[in-house]
C-alpha cells in the first residue's frame, strides 16, 4: 500500500474539519510518519511511508478517539464506491500484502440457497448511452453447469451488448472428461492473432507444426519444414500428396510442372508420363480392322472406331468438311438439309467455263433481300423484294447508259401495273414491229401528276396550246392585247362595251365599265368600296391611313415586318448556374456531370433525400409584369434508377429601391411531386405549379426566390438534380418602355 486516504463525518452527515488523523503500524501504537489533519470536506490522506505496510488509522477530534483497524471485517447491506478525483484515479483499490506468489485478492460469492445446475453469478460492466441512460454494455457470467458435491463443473462466459442486447461471445468450460480439455464456444468469429508472430501447435512442450503469414499467404508447417502454401484460392503442397480416395478436378487443367505441349498423358502400369505422338510407334499396314479415337458427337464420349466403320460412314455421304479439297466434285444433288449456301462478298456462281454468271455483293448490315419464287403450271415465277422493313423497293441498275430492256416475243415488249389487291392491271406496251417507231418518252417534270390519254376525261391547267381547235371547225387564235372569237359567243352590246377600255384604261377605274387588272395585278381609282361578310385575302397591303370603327381581329400583326407583341403570359428560364445554395441548409455546390464524350454535360445543383435543402437566385421583374401570381415548373434528373418522387416548393419577396433586403419570403407553393423515369440522367418535367404570390409584389424591383425540394412530399431515395427552373408570369403592357 503507497497511498491511503479517507473522509471524516459526524452523525450528522456533516464533515468534520481539522480532526487529526496518525497512522500506525497494524496492532502497535508506533506512528508511520507524520499525522495529517481533515480538511473542510472532512477529506484526509498518507501519499507515502505506507508501502508494504499493514495499517491502522488513528482519528481524534476533540476528546473523540475512533481506530479503523487493519484486521476488522466490514459486512455491508450494498457499497457504492465513487470518485471525482480523476479520470486516471481508480475508486477502489483491492491490495493483499502478503509476501506469498500466490495470493487471494477478491472472493466474489453467489450464495443462494437452491444450488441447481445452470446457477449463475455475473460482473456488469455499465456506462451511459447518447441520451444518458445507464446502460449494460459487457458482462462476465460464472456458470455452475454441474452443482455436484464432488463432481463440479463451472464455465465462464464473456458477453457484450449487441444492438441493445447482451449477447454471448465468448465461453471458456471444462469437458466431462476433466480439466485437461478446454472448449472455446463462441457464436461469431474465433481470432488468434500473433502480431507478426507465428500460431504454433505443441504436445507436451514439443512443436508439431505452426501456421505463419508471409505476405498474405497462409503457410502450414509439420514441424519445422513447410508442407501447405496457401495462395488466395490456390493450395501448393511442398512433398508428395496422397490421396486414398477419388481426386475431382472442377476446373479445366491439370497443370505439371513437367509439361510440354502436343503430349499426350498416358498411363504406363504405375505413372501417368507425357508421351509425344510421334514418339509412338507407326502402322505399317493400314488394315480393316485398326482402331482410331473419335469423340462420339451422341453423348459427346471418347470411344473408339475402327478404320472400316469409318470408310463406311464416309462413302454413305456423310462427310460435311470438304476445305481441304481445291476441286471439289459432286456426285449428285447437293441438299442443303435446311441450312443455307454462304457466298464471301464478290464472290460468284460460275458457269461450266468458269465465266461469271451470277456475282454477290455483301452489305454487312443487310436487311432486305431478294425472293425467287418459282411457279406451277399457268402462273409466273416471281421476283419479290422482301425483309425487315415494312416498304421495301425493288432496283435494278442498268451500267453507264444502258437501259432496262423488256424484250418483245410475240407480242411487243408489255409491263404490267396491278392494283393494290392484284385485281387489276394496266399494261404499257411498246409499239408494234409495223409501226416502226424508235423513240424516247419523257415522263413530265413539276409535282405529282396524271398522264392525259385519248380515252380519259381530264382538265388541262396553264398549259400552252399552240394553234388549237375547237371540234373540227371551230378556230381559236389570240395576241397579246385581244382575243377574237370567230364564233361561239352570245352577247349583247351594252355587255362587250363595258369591255372597250382602251390599252391606256387597264388597271384604271373607269365609270360604268369593268374591272381589269394590269399587268401587275393592280387597279387604282376605286372608292366607296363596300364588303358585306368578310374579306379573305392572303395579304392586305393598305398604302394610306387605316381607319377602322370596330374591333380589329387578327391572329398576328406585324409593322414594319417585325411581329406586335401582345401582352398574356410570358416565361423567363433561370438555368442552375443561376443560384447559390443557402447558407443556411444550403444545397450542394454547383456541379459539372458529363453524360458521355461529346453530349450534353448536366450543370446541377444536388438536393439532398433525407432532408430539405434550399437554394436563392434572383430577377429583376420587367415592368410589364402584372404584379400578380406566377406559376414555376422544374427541370430536374437523378443519377439513379429509383422511381420514386420528387416534390419542388418555391417562395419569393420583391424588394424597391432603398428597401432592406432583409425580409422574409412569401408563402412557399409545392408542386405536384413527379416519378423519375427509373433511367439515370433522364430529364423530368415536373408539372406546373400552383399560383405562387410574390410577397412585396411590384414590377421593375428585384424578386428574391427560395427553392427546395420539400422531402416530406417525395420518396425518391437519392439525391434529385436540379438542372433549372422556368418561372409563368402575366404582363399587362406589350413592352417595359
Amino acid at each position: 500500500m503507497s497511498r491511503l486516504k479517507g473522509y471524516i463525518f459526524n452523525n450528522a452527515g456533516t464533515p468534520v474539519e481539522g480532526a487529526t488523523v496518525t497512522a500506525l503500524e497494524a496492532g502497535t501504537t508506533t506512528a508511520i510518519g507524520s499525522t495529517v489533519e481533515s480538511g473542510s470536506d472532512g477529506s484526509w490522506s498518507f501519499t507515502s511511508g505506507l508501502t508494504g505496510k499493514n495499517v491502522d488509522v488513528k482519528i481524534e477530534s476533540g476528546s473523540t478517539v475512533r481506530y479503523l483497524k487493519h484486521d476488522d471485517h466490514v459486512q455491508v447491506e450494498h457499497m457504492w464506491v465513487r470518485s471525482d478525483t480523476g479520470n486516471t484515479v481508480a475508486p477502489m483499490r483491492i491490495e493483499n500484502a502478503t509476501n506469498n506468489a500466490s495470493n487471494l485478492l477478491l472472493e466474489l460469492v453467489g450464495d443462494n440457497s437452491t444450488r441447481a445446475d445452470g446457477d449463475e453469478i455475473y460482473i456488469s460492466f455499465k456506462m451511459d448511452d447518447d441520451g444518458g441512460n445507464e446502460h449494460e454494455f459487457a458482462r462476465i457470467t460464472a456458470d455452475a453447469t454441474d452443482v455436484s458435491n464432488g463432481n463440479e463443473d463451472g464455465q465462464l462466459r464473456f458477453g457484450v451488448s449487441v444492438a441493445g442486447t447482451m449477447t454471448d461471445v465468448f465461453t471458456i468450460n471444462a469437458t466431462t472428461a476433466g480439466v485437461s480439455d478446454m472448449t472455446l464456444d463462441v457464436s461469431g468469429d474465433l481470432t488468434l492473432d500473433a502480431d507478426g508472430g507465428d500460431v504454433f501447435f505443441k504436445d507436451g512442450g514439443t512443436t508439431f507444426g505452426s501456421a505463419t503469414n508471409n505476405s498474405g499467404n497462409l503457410i502450414i508447417k509439420s514441424g519445422t519444414t513447410t508442407a501447405l502454401t496457401f495462395t488466395g484460392a490456390n493450395v501448393a503442397v511442398a512433398g508428395n500428396a496422397t490421396i486414398d480416395g477419388d481426386l475431382t478436378i472442377s476446373g479445366d487443367d491439370l497443370v505439371m510442372g513437367t509439361n510440354t505441349a502436343g503430349m499426350l498423358l498416358i498411363a504406363d502400369g504405375t505413372n501417368f508420363n507425357p508421351t509425344s505422338i510421334t514418339s509412338l510407334s507407326a502402322i505399317s499396314s493400314v488394315e480393316a480392322a485398326d482402331t482410331l479415337l473419335a469423340i462420339d458427337d451422341t453423348d459427346g464420349a471418347l470411344k473408339k472406331i475402327t478404320r472400316s466403320t469409318l470408310v463406311s460412314g464416309l462413302a454413305s455421304g456423310t462427310m460435311t468438311d470438304v476445305v481441304d479439297d481445291s476441286s471439289p466434285q459432286l456426285g449428285g444433288n447437293l441438299d442443303t438439309n435446311s441450312n443455307n449456301i454462304i457466298i464471301d462478298d464478290a464472290h460468284f456462281i460460275s458457269d461450266e467455263n468458269n465465266n461469271e454468271q451470277i456475282i454477290f455483293q455483301t452489305t454487312s448490315s443487310a436487311v432486305n433481300q431478294f425472293d425467287v419464287t418459282n411457279a406451277a403450271t399457268g402462273n409466273a415465277p416471281q421476283l419479290s423484294a422482301t425483309g425487315d422493313d415494312t416498304n421495301i423497293d425493288l432496283q435494278l441498275l442498268a451500267k453507264g447508259s444502258g437501259h432496262i430492256t423488256i424484250v418483245g416475243n410475240t407480242s411487243s415488249g408489255a409491263i404490267q401495273f396491278n392494283c393494290e389487291s392484284n385485281s387489276h392491271g394496266q399494261i404499257v406496251k411498246a409499239q408494234p414491229h409495223s409501226a416502226g417507231v424508235t423513240n424516247v418518252l419523257t415522263l413530265p417534270a413539276g409535282g405529282d401528276s396524271t398522264l392525259v390519254s385519248l380515252e380519259s376525261t381530264d382538265t388541262l391547267t396553264n398549259k400552252t396550246l399552240t394553234s388549237p381547235k375547237i371540234n373540227e371547225d371551230v378556230a381559236v387564235t389570240s395576241t397579246a392585247t385581244e382575243l377574237n372569237v370567230l364564233d361561239g359567243i352570245t352577247a349583247v352590246v351594252g355587255e362587250l362595251n363595258a369591255l372597250d377600255l382602251g390599252s391606256t384604261a387597264v388597271g384604271t377605274a373607269i365609270a360604268s365599265k369593268a374591272v381589269i387588272l394590269d399587268s401587275n395585278k393592280d387597279y387604282t381609282g376605286l372608292r366607296n368600296f363596300t364588303i358585306t361578310g368578310e374579306l379573305d385575302a392572303a395579304t392586305l397591303d393598305i398604302s394610306g391611313n387605316a381607319d377602322i370603327d370596330g374591333t380589329l381581329e387578327a391572329d398576328a400583326i406585324t409593322m414594319d415586318g417585325t411581329a406586335v407583341k401582345t401582352v398574356g403570359l410570358e416565361n423567363m428560364w433561370i438555368p442552375a448556374t443561376a443560384m447559390t445554395p443557402s447558407e443556411s441548409n444550403g444545397c450542394g455546390s454547383i456541379t459539372s456531370v458529363e453524360t458521355s464524350s461529346g453530349r450534353p454535360d448536366l450543370i446541377v445543383l444536388d438536393f439532398d433525400k433525407d432532408s430539405d435543402e434550399f437554394a436563392h437566385f434572383s430577377v429583376a421583374m420587367p415592368k410589364s409584369w402584372n404584379e400578380g401570381t406566377i406559376t414555376f415548373q422544374a427541370y430536374w434528373t437523378s443519377s439513379s434508377t429509383n422511381t420514386g418522387t420528387v416534390a419542388w416548393a418555391m417562395s419569393g419577396v420583391s424588394v424597391g429601391d432603398n428597401d432592406t433586403i432583409d425580409v422574409n419570403y412569401g408563402t412557399e407553393v409545392v408542386a405536384t411531386a413527379k416519378a423519375h423515369s427509373g433511367t439515370a440522367e433522364d430529364l423530368n418535367i415536373s408539372a406546373v405549379s400552383g399560383n405562387l404570390t410574390v410577397a412585396n409584389a411590384a414590377a421593375d424591383e428585384l424578386a428574391f426566390f427560395e427553392i427546395f425540394r420539400d422531402v416530406s412530399a417525395d420518396d425518391h431515395t437519392a439525391d434529385a438534380r436540379l438542372l433549372g427552373v422556368k418561372i409563368f408570369y402575366t404582363t399587362d403592357t406589350s413592352t417595359d418602355a
